[in-house]
């Protein structure tokens, strides 16, 4: 038996014969001709005849002869199956996934009534392939004012066609492998919260096995930096701790050293945060504060950190002068000098002339006391203006001066 299919575009003829399976009735075989043409009989196989099971719903053509109007029915292993007359010649049913959801074999009647009108076809439930979902996502987190974010998901059994949901809706998908699938995430369009992620199969419908937490966090407010002490230390200096003031500080506030160093850094408290300096630093680095370990959550305002070499005293020209004799100017000779240095005399800041890298003078007064020796030190003083005169370690600490 042939049925003549029309087309648009045929180059033998109007129509091609499509050859059906041959047809098959209770208590015959396959390919024999029914004793009756008037009885009504069922092809095998459906279209389709495979499943996957726990796939999306289906729908399936049974075909074959004499089919009646609300008199014939599909059963499928056992069960009545809500059945569309389509013509004299075929009959369709919606199979769901909840008729199986595992693998194997069930069978297709077609009845008048309770009378099976022919022997059974088969329809096979194939196996899906085994998809898993391993949990945690990384990140496994966000927060609800970050930006859109990769986020990255593990598994087994994905395919082009695996989508990520969130609590059931679509995620955008970046990249995917048979183990891996990144997507977009927008926080944005989140509330706070632990929302659900699994991975689905658009083709089939199926959900992979597991589903992983992902939470969105509270926003994190930028904080601000406005101070810094000390902002400046020579770098022969052991480590020392610096203070930085500012506003919005968190638990989980870092300092930060060009934007991107991290410091390991103490909490205090919303207003102040302390470090100590590395052991290593450029000659200038801008300070800053992140909130959440996130650079977008940086502070916009910076401050400078300087490290400078430290003064290296040498000698004192003169180095002895008798004592109750005019005013002298005494010159500092030494390396290191910045034009911020400043002469110490006793620990105590006198007036300084800076005249080069390795000179500075002052000016000493014999007659202000007897025979007695002073310590003369030199000390960096603070390029913007103001001196810490505890931060220092000078190299020597000082060289005497003698008056006689």
């Amino acid at each position: 038996m042939n049925y003549l299919i029309s087309c648009w575009d045929c180059k033998i003829s109007d129509s091609i014969p499509l050859p059906l399976p041959p047809p098959v009735w209770p208590g015959g075989g396959g390919g024999v001709t029914p004793p009756d043409p008037t009885l009504p009989y069922v092809y095998c196989p459906t279209i389709p005849s495979t499943i996957l099971a726990g796939s999306a719903d289906a729908s399936v053509r049974v075909l074959g002869q004499n089919f009646v109007n609300g008199t014939h029915v599909v059963w499928m292993n056992g069960v009545s199956m809500a059945t569309t007359f389509v013509s004299a010649t075929e009959l369709s049913f919606i199979a769901t996934h909840s008729d199986r959801t595992t693998a194997g074999v069930e069978t297709i009647e077609v009845r008048d009534g309770t009378t099976v009108i022919q022997a059974v076809c088969q329809f096979t439930y194939t196996a899906a392939a085994l998809m898993t979902v391993i949990c945690p996502p990384s990140p496994a987190t966000a927060r609800v004012n970050w930006p859109n974010m990769p986020v990255t998901i593990n598994g087994t059994g994905f395919t082009a066609t695996c989508q990520v949901q969130l609590n059931g809706l679509p995620q955008t998908t970046v990249s995917w492998s048979p183990t891996q699938i990144t997507f977009t995430v927008q926080p944005s369009t989140h509330a706070v919260g632990i929302e659900t992620l699994t991975v689905v199969d658009t083709a089939t419908a199926v959900t992979a096995t597991g589903s992983c937490p992902f939470e969105f966090l509270v926003a994190l407010i930028v904080p601000t930096v406005n101070g810094l002490f000390p902002d400046m230390v020579g770098k022969m200096d052991p480590p020392k701790t610096v203070t930085v003031t500012g506003f919005d500080f968190a638990a989980d506030s870092v300092i930060t050293m060009n934007y991107f160093d991290d410091i390991a850094t103490t909490f205090v408290d919303a207003n102040t945060l302390t470090c100590q300096t590395p052991t290593s630093l450029p000659s200038t680095v801008s300070i800053g504060v992140m909130n959440g370990g996130v650079r977008t959550n940086q502070s916009v305002t910076t401050m400078p950190f300087t490290c400078v070499n430290q003064p290296v005293l040498n000698e004192l020209v003169p180095a002895t002068i008798a004592a109750g004799g005019p005013d002298i100017t005494l010159k500092v000779l030494g390396q290191n000098f910045g034009n911020t240095a400043r002469i110490m005399i006793d620990g105590a800041e006198v007036p300084t002339a800076h005249i080069s890298s390795g000179s500075l003078t002052t000016t000493i007064s014999p007659a202000a006391g007897g025979p007695r020796t002073i310590q003369v030190a030199v000390r960096l003083g603070h390029p913007h203006g103001t001196d810490h005169d505890n931060v220092w370690t000078l190299t020597p600490p000082s060289l005497p001066f003698v008056f006689s």
